[in-house]
């Protein structure tokens, strides 16, 4: 069976909901067990994009500073010689979403967003691509290449997202070279286990972009330092994340609303508005 390619003719029009992200547990036993794990994994996520940064694994990482934690950011960014340069102060949010939502100083419920990097230039150069008080535009080639992002997975981002694909899970499985048809629009894909970013809507994942392809090899190379800085900050919610990123689960979507089916629980998240469900059979492989 041949490749289904997803196309803008498949999405609904002037739909983009409200983000949100909701974790159903198949049972109590699952809760006990995975749901603190969930949480020790996504804080693991976010100390491993500061250390990727701090450890010169890459130029730039961006980083939400809330009014709540300023102080104690601040003075860890000092300590560690680490620049930090604000962007835009957005509306804090539940779950995933593929924009920020601007809001005022007095707003306690926001952060600022802003970039990280060991030089300042590398910081100014992020935040003038990021369009920052200029009508130039977001240049995300340049984003990519300051974050770290293989080129292949840049050209990749700018091509889908600026289409309007803002979630494209189903194109990164679609072109991995293990992509096989199971059903009219439903593709079964075998991938290194750090490519996969599937369930990252509640923090489970070890690289930060959007492979072009769940093979991608740039990825995975890239993917083995991340988990390697996982394992040092925090060996154990690496293998846990390491184990259910290894076991089969389905990721599927229809009329804006992502469902996440693993043995242990299950995430409903918002995503793309498609007319017709299309589902993704997930197998991780280890690296």
């Amino acid at each position: 069976m041949d490749i289904v390619e997803m196309t803008k003719d498949d999405l609904m029009e002037n739909i983009d909901l409200k983000p949100f992200t909701r974790i159903i547990w198949h049972g109590q036993a699952e809760k006990d067990e995975w749901g603190h794990l969930i949480t020790n994994i996504s804080n693991m996520h976010h100390r491993s994009e500061y250390e990727m940064v701090k450890r010169g694994y890459r130029k730039c990482g961006t980083l939400h500073i809330t009014p709540q934690r300023y102080d104690t950011t601040v003075e860890q960014l000092m300590k560690d010689e680490m620049q930090w340069l604000p962007i835009q102060r957005t509306k804090s949010y539940d779950g995933f979403s593929h924009t920020h939502f601007p809001t005022d100083r007095n707003d306690m419920n926001s952060s600022v967003y802003g970039v990280m990097a060991k030089e300042l230039k590398d910081a100014e150069k992020f935040r003038e691509a990021s369009g920052y008080m200029n009508t130039n535009g977001v240049n995300h080639s340049q984003i990519g290449k300051l974050l770290g992002f293989p080129e292949c997975c840049q050209t990749f981002f700018s091509e889908d997202w600026v289409e309007g694909f803002f979630d494209p899970m189903w194109q990164g499985a679609v072109n991995s070279d293990t992509a096989k048809m199971i059903g009219e629009k439903a593709v079964r894909v075998e991938a290194p286990f750090v490519n996969i970013p599937l369930i990252r809507y509640v923090g489970l994942r070890f690289i930060s972009h959007l492979p072009h392809a769940f093979t991608c090899e740039a990825s995975a190379e890239f993917g083995k330092i991340w988990y390697e800085v996982g394992r040092d900050i925090d060996r154990q919610s690496a293998e846990k994340l390491k184990e259910i990123l290894t076991t089969p689960f389905t990721w599927s979507v229809l009329h804006g609303i992502a469902t996440i089916e693993t043995p242990y629980f299950t995430i409903v998240t918002n995503s793309i508005p498609t007319k017709e469900k299309w589902t993704i059979e997930m197998h991780g492989v280890g690296i």
